[in-house]
């Protein structure tokens, strides 16, 4: 439960951060370019996908095929304080592709934080375990067993 439970926090995490970070740099770029900008509801997910292998109608095997991020909907109003339509096409053509692009990119820049997070973890758990160990040992000692 406690395994099932912090993959969907890690999850939900993923599409938020990603949210707040274009949401950032949204009001970034709105600054630079007087621009007023207001974040409207916006929503999408962030899903692992999942392959099962039938044998004669009964689950065989399933396996891992990856991770999915979809974000459905990323609106805003904007208006710029000279009125200039031009100033505003330009912003929402650049702010789009950020995010489009920063939707890709974004995946794949928490799958190197993830292998280093692992790997400090096993290295972690590595220097715990042997601890463990030696701690075990002198007990043993101490106890005669």
């Amino acid at each position: 439960m406690l395994f099932t439970a912090s993959i969907g926090l890690r999850e939900f995490i993923t599409i938020y951060s990603y949210l707040a970070l274009n949401d950032l740099q949204d009001q970034i770029q709105s600054k630079n370019s007087g621009i007023v900008n207001y974040r409207l509801l916006s929503y999408g997910f962030f899903t692992t996908n999942l392959q099962t292998q039938y044998w004669f109608g009964l689950p065989r095997s399933v396996n891992f095929a990856g991770l999915v991020m979809d974000v459905d909907r990323l609106a805003y109003q904007n208006v710029p304080k000279d009125n200039d339509r031009d100033k505003r096409v330009n912003f929402v053509l650049a702010t789009s592709s950020r995010a489009l692009a920063m939707e890709h990119s974004f995946l794949e820049r928490l799958h190197l934080m993830q292998n280093v997070v692992l790997e400090l973890f096993m290295t972690y758990t590595r220097s715990l375990f042997s601890v463990l160990c030696s701690l075990f040992s002198v007990l043993c000692s101490l106890f005669s067993v």
